[in-house]
């Protein structure tokens, strides 16, 4: 009789099978309905994975890393054009969650970890091992298991940290711009279009990046320079308006006292007597 792939377990990780698919010709269909009773991982060394995870339809890239939860319908394919390499793992284990979690896999989805051939390596040790089955393989395969695991949480905290300092860094530039022309009236999408976003891309990012939204931010910009021109200089109210890029004195003033809780007029008092 067949022994099955599939199962759950008492140990605290369990590798119930692993191995690495090459698909080089015939395009190929996974599907199940009710998933498994263990997790799954695909990690995409070469080619691209067409999944649906969560609910989505992904395309999961080369260096890409798909998780399933037990019990979670599963659906992907590969296209045997797109010469793909789909390294797989089936697991279990009363600390399987656990240590999901503990590697930044807190829930079913695609994660990002990078083309890798450490990774490769650890999944073909495994590979030899079960096929051997020498004493003690399957704590040898546990704990090689735990290598992948904790080299791909690693370099998937490493790729987000890469993409948050690449993003952090075109929004810096954004702001440098805002600074710069605050008294014109440029609509957001401007600097939308300049970072090659859509604006609520780009209002996300901004938002992530500096706990503000985009207009929020420009906002303080011309409170903090209206501040600044109403207690240094001899202008108008109307002409501090004019230059911190307001459409109106009254818009101004209903704006100024929003962020400042006074009036221009009572803050020139106040602050400077004037």
């Amino acid at each position: 009789m067949k022994h099955s792939t599939e199962q759950s377990s008492k140990e605290y990780l369990f590798v119930n099978c692993c191995g690495i698919d090459r698909i080089y010709q015939r395009d190929t269909l996974a599907l199940r309905e009710h998933g498994r009773m263990d997790y799954h991982i695909l990690y995409i060394a070469e080619g691209r994975c067409y999944a649906e995870v969560g609910g989505q339809s992904v395309i999961a890239e080369a260096g890409s890393l798909i998780l399933y939860m037990p019990g979670k319908r599963q659906k992907y394919s590969f296209k045997g054009a797109d010469r793909s390499v789909s390294c797989y793992w089936h697991f279990a284990g009363t600390g399987a969650e656990k240590l999901l979690y503990d590697f930044g896999f807190v829930r079913e989805g695609v994660y990002h970890v990078g083309k890798s051939q450490i990774l490769l390596s650890v999944l073909e040790k495994t590979e030899r091992e079960q096929s051997l089955k020498n004493p003690y393989y399957e704590a040898v395969c546990a704990a090689y298991l735990l290598e992948f695991l904790a080299l791909a949480g690693r370099k998937s905290k490493s790729e987000s940290n890469r993409s948050y300092q690449k993003n952090k860094q075109m929004i810096d530039r954004v702001c440098d711009q805002m600074l710069a022309e605050y008294m014109h009236r440029y609509p957001l999408q401007r600097y939308a279009d300049f970072c090659n976003l859509s604006l609520g891309r780009f209002s996300h990012l901004f938002k992530e990046s500096m706990g503000l939204s985009p207009y929020e931010y420009l906002m303080r910009i011309r409170i903090e320079k209206a501040r600044q021109l109403l207690g240094n200089t001899m202008m108008s109210v109307s002409e501090v308006a004019e230059r911190t890029g307001f459409t109106g004195q009254n818009y101004f003033s209903r704006t100024f006292k929003r962020y400042t809780g006074k009036s221009p007029r009572a803050f020139m008092m106040e602050e400077y007597g004037l």
